[in-house]
């Protein structure tokens, strides 16, 4: 049973798509509008 949990696990853990590299427009986009309101 333990191993079934594990082996469960991992593939979940396998399965989670890797977070982009680069960040989208839309967070360079609110980033430079938070960078001027702190201005």
């Amino acid at each position: 049973m333990l191993v079934k949990g594990m082996n469960k696990m991992r593939r979940q853990a396998e399965a989670e798509p890797e977070a982009p590299a680069e960040p989208s427009e839309e967070v360079l986009l609110l980033r430079e509008i938070s960078q001027k309101l702190s201005k």
